[in-house]
């Protein structure tokens, strides 16, 4: 996380403005003087053709100062030694040329007055997504299940140090963490969790920081068009952050932007399901059916055996107009999952408007058979529909 943002004036050392997120806190004077006189150190040490060495970093305690510097301004991260450091460079970059685009003129003719850059405030949380843009997600692995201590006790498998491993991986420990509270290396832990997930007890669980940044950009109303600044920081994420976008967009009826997002994932990522899923529902909502179906057969393509997929394409193709597809698709659906109640249900509707009511009639009451609770209302009525159909069906015969 970023603990704190200070973005000072080269030649007097002064601070112009500074945020501070988290619980540690550090003197923006302290912190102005001793980045001024740091610098003005390694340029005097650095000749005018290896600007290379100045240097631009310094590790502390438990933390790291990351600063830049652009014409006579510095803008200087007081940030967590585990955080990204291209991503915070790359914030850091652009908002001291934000900064001086705005404020250098004033600049130039500055008589020592703060209270014009209190604005800048606002920038600087959205840049930094209130400290933690730069955030890595570390992974905090995950007990799958209870291991029994007899397994110890017999010799089978583990030892007590790796039980004792297992039984703090609650997934909100990272690996260091676990050191920590054992007592045990941190190069031991790893070796330990690595064992753990060979053999299927512990998953890694990659921990909340992108679904938090997530969740800051819906919270705010996002994607409107003056919160461009946070969707590309977002974009500096892997491409899921095209995914979690177009979702929100999505979900704020925004659908032509929520399709671009989508395309966007999937350009980076030709396989990502879930991508090709949420295109899918997009496209459907625009009417565009033809993609639609498109894009289900591409989603098909990576996992073939997903019923939800094989269902979605047959509806998709009885909207169509196209039942004999549809009946196939259902079918696939059914075989993957048998008691895939929907898939029943849609199948008797395609196959009673092919004139196929003895198959309607078994579609229905597997569907009836394999209905969840929560559809009592619609069994009753298919109930009477099978009443009604048998019937026909019955009259048809004789």
């Amino acid at each position: 996380m970023i603990h704190g943002i200070y973005i000072i004036e080269a030649s007097s050392g002064m601070c112009l403005i500074s945020r501070n997120y988290g619980d540690m806190e550090l003197d923006e004077g302290l912190v102005s003087s001793f980045l001024t006189a740091l610098q003005q150190f390694s340029q005097r040490l650095s000749s005018k053709e290896s600007q290379s060495t100045i240097l631009r970093e310094v590790e502390m305690k438990g933390y790291t100062m990351v600063y830049e510097r652009q014409e006579n301004t510095m803008v200087a991260a007081s940030a967590d030694r585990s955080d990204d450091e291209k991503v915070l460079r790359d914030t850091l970059t652009r908002m001291i040329s934000v900064f001086n685009q705005r404020f250098g003129d004033y600049l130039k003719s500055w008589s020592g007055d703060t209270n014009p850059f209190k604005e800048f405030s606002n920038e600087i949380d959205k840049m930094t997504l209130n400290g933690i843009i730069a955030e890595l997600a570390v992974p905090k692995p995950l007990l799958k299940k209870k291991i029994p201590k007899t397994i110890v006790k017999m010799g089978m498998f583990l030892d007590e140090d790796s039980l004792k491993v297992a039984n703090l991986c609650d997934g909100t420990k990272s690996k260091e963490e676990i050191a920590e509270e054992t007592g045990f290396t941190v190069e031991k832990v790893g070796e330990m969790l690595e064992k753990l997930e060979k053999m299927g007890l512990v998953e890694p669980n990659p921990g909340e920081t992108y679904s938090n940044m997530v969740k800051i950009l819906y919270d705010k109303g996002l994607p409107d068009q003056e919160d461009q600044e946070l969707r590309r920081i977002l974009r500096m994420k892997p491409d899921s952050a095209h995914y979690n976008i177009a979702n929100i967009l999505h979900h704020k009826g925004l659908l032509d932007e929520a399709i671009q997002e989508y395309r966007e994932a999937l350009q980076i990522n030709q396989d990502y399901a879930e991508a090709h899923t949420g295109l899918e529902a997009a496209l459907r909502a625009k009417g565009l059916l033809d993609e639609v179906i498109q894009e289900h057969r591409e989603a098909l393509k990576i996992k073939s055996d997903d019923a939800s997929a094989h269902y979605n394409l047959g509806a998709t193709l009885y909207d169509k107009g196209l039942r004999d597809e549809a009946i196939l698709e259902y079918r696939e659906a059914i075989r993957i999952k048998p008691d895939y109640a929907e898939a029943h249900n849609n199948l008797g509707v395609a196959l009673e408007a092919m004139g196929d009511f003895k198959g309607a009639v078994e579609a229905y009451q597997n569907f009836v058979k394999f209905a969840p609770r929560g559809q009592a209302e619609h069994v009753k009525q298919v109930r009477q529909h099978l009443r009604e159909l048998k019937k026909l069906e019955l009259q048809r015969s004789i």
